[in-house]
């Protein structure tokens, strides 16, 4: 014979549960938020040096697309001071 309740019907862990529940949308939020920044400096990025040096390689495509933002941040400041694709895959 098997005993189930209802989570609800417990005031104690429906409070818990909610607060488990509320810190996971948030932290989802949190991330989600953290990823589209990341995302749009990366494509920022893309479009500034196919400004600078034209069509880019699908390699250097692909290593701005899975930089990390400190990585990006780097690159990006550097943007200036680079004067090939080559001076920007050897950062």
């Amino acid at each position: 014979m098997s005993t189930s309740f209802d989570i609800r019907d417990n005031s104690f862990l429906s409070g818990i549960f909610e607060q488990g529940h509320q810190q996971g949308i948030q932290q989802g939020h949190q991330q989600g938020h953290q990823q589209g920044i990341q995302q749009e400096a990366a494509t920022i990025l893309q479009k500034l040096l196919e400004r600078k040096f034209g069509t880019l390689s699908q390699s250097v495509v692909d290593k701005i697309k899975s930089a990390d933002s400190s990585s990006l941040e780097l690159w990006a400041t550097s943007i200036f001071d680079i004067n090939s694709l080559d001076d920007f895959l050897a950062l």
